[in-house]
């Protein structure tokens, strides 16, 4: 588990502004002869996890991945794979008979790649990296279905395609997602053009959220599902195009509010530089507000004293179970929580005279 700490340790390239938080592909599976996972038992989830085991085990390309059975591990350790894309958040919960596979690059695109067994569908296999890759987690999570084809009887229906428990994703089951953080088109109030476009695209936008699917922070997450009408690379083709205009539109939105200097925006920059300077208890959820609007009052020139931060680093190391790993109390409360948080995010993001 130290490894994941390590991962999100390590400092990436911050030159330039880029609204693409991570990108997020995942491929769906489930094996014949079993039930899907809506409607399995734990026994039968035991079987498919052993079997995933044995199959993956011979296989040179997935030697590197380190398996973790989710119901031997420690429910902030689940929170903490939960809190870094590793696995859903559903898997947190309901453990039994649940596994998942690992490997994180030390390369320079450092995707953390994860064969998560009996989420929604008996295989989710995932690639995620910190920024625009939607072609580079493809390939990575495409080529790891095709080796576990060769092991393992996928179930597949000559008129639908790949069967799986979300109708949606029927045929392929590729889904790709960009976290996005667009506080210069929110702050613009250009946000719901965007939104008109996306739904006109058939993508799915949800806010960044912790509970009730909240907009947290001006981020937000757009999802694409390849269709049965539409092949993978179209799909991926597409979101590509996506991708590469809503960087457009949130940098051009950045520019406006650069020259204009809208005095509503200005003050909430600063009530917000003021707020982390000072306060000496911070929640994730306030933090996460904070940096967005500190992000956005670097882009318009107006905060000196401030490093460039990486905001995906950030909000991967001030997560409550990222911090309580650090805490040597077992039962830490939450006062003691905020105000490692709150320390954590002057050291990272001020400096030092």
């Amino acid at each position: 588990m130290n490894g994941l700490k390590t991962y999100f340790k390590q400092k990436k390239d911050l030159s330039g502004h880029n609204p693409v938080i991570y990108t997020r592909t995942s491929i769906s599976r489930n094996i014949s002869g079993f039930k899907f996972d809506i409607s399995n038992k734990v026994e039968e989830r035991r079987k498919i996890l052993s079997l995933v085991r044995n199959a993956a085990a011979p296989l040179d390309d997935l030697k590197d991945f380190d398996f973790y059975h989710l119901g031997k591990l420690g429910k902030l350790k689940r929170n903490l794979l939960a809190e870094e894309n590793i696995i859903s958040k559903p898997m947190v919960k309901k453990s039994g008979g649940r596994g998942v596979m690992i490997k994180l690059d030390q390369g320079k695109n450092r995707i953390i790649t994860s064969i998560m067994v009996n989420e929604e569908d008996h295989l989710k296999i995932q690639g995620v990296v910190g920024g625009p890759g939607i072609k580079e987690t493809f390939r990575r999570v495409d080529s790891i279905e095709k080796i576990l084809e060769g092991n393992l009887n996928f179930a597949f229906d000559g008129n639908l395609g790949y069967l799986t428990s979300s109708p949606t994703l029927v045929g392929s089951g590729l889904e790709i997602s960009i976290l996005t953080h667009l506080p210069a088109l929110v702050m613009s109030f250009h946000i719901n053009d965007l939104i008109k476009k996306l739904n006109k695209l058939n993508c799915t936008l949800q806010g960044y959220h912790i509970q009730d699917s909240e907009i947290l922070g001006n981020m937000f997450l757009v999802s694409k599902e390849s269709s049965l009408e539409r092949n993978d690379a179209d799909t991926v083709e597409e979101m590509e195009a996506i991708c590469l205009n809503i960087i457009d539109q949130e940098k051009t939105q950045a520019e406006d509010l650069k020259r204009e200097k809208p005095i509503n925006v200005v003050d909430n920059i600063f009530r917000s530089y003021g707020v982390v300077k000072h306060a000496r208890l911070l929640s994730f959820e306030e933090a996460i507000e904070l940096l967005s609007m500190l992000k956005l009052g670097l882009e318009m020139g107006l905060l000196d004293d401030l490093k460039a931060f990486d905001f995906y680093y950030l909000i991967n190391i001030i997560g409550d179970s990222y911090l309580k790993s650090y805490i040597t109390e077992q039962d830490a409360s939450i006062d003691q929580v905020d105000q490692i948080r709150a320390d954590l995010l002057r050291e990272q993001i001020f400096i030092r005279e």
